[in-house]
């Protein structure tokens, strides 16, 4: 998958229930197609809230993505940590060996993060 929306799309039931219950705030009123999730889930206000739900172990996971380039480009995160929270956040997206920072996450960050 190379996009965001396209890794929204993917999601299957339970995943998107998960979504659902970890990021209520961008699913009402019900998103109309999974490229305005996209944009929701990327809003500086979505973003942040997502964040606050991380520890420590996730952000330094997130910092070495964002060190990586992986906000631009897919990166290898195969030894990086365990990405999974992140990822049940919709804050990165695509497999490990090809994984992304979500839009919006990085610079939702207080100043001084990642």
């Amino acid at each position: 998958m190379s996009t965001f929306p396209e890794f929204l799309h993917s999601l299957d039931d339970a995943q998107l229930r998960a979504l659902i219950r970890s990021r209520p705030d961008t699913f009402f009123p019900t998103p109309p197609t999974t490229g305005s999730l996209a944009t929701r889930l990327s809003l500086p206000g979505s973003a942040s809230r997502a964040l606050m739900q991380l520890t420590a172990a996730d952000l330094a996971v997130l910092e070495q993505l964002a060190d990586a380039g992986a906000e631009l480009d897919p990166v290898d995160a195969t030894g990086f940590g365990d990405v999974e929270h992140l990822r049940a956040l919709a804050l990165v997206f695509g497999p490990d060996h090809g994984l992304r920072v979500s839009p919006g996450t990085l610079s939702a960050l207080p100043p001084g993060g990642a």
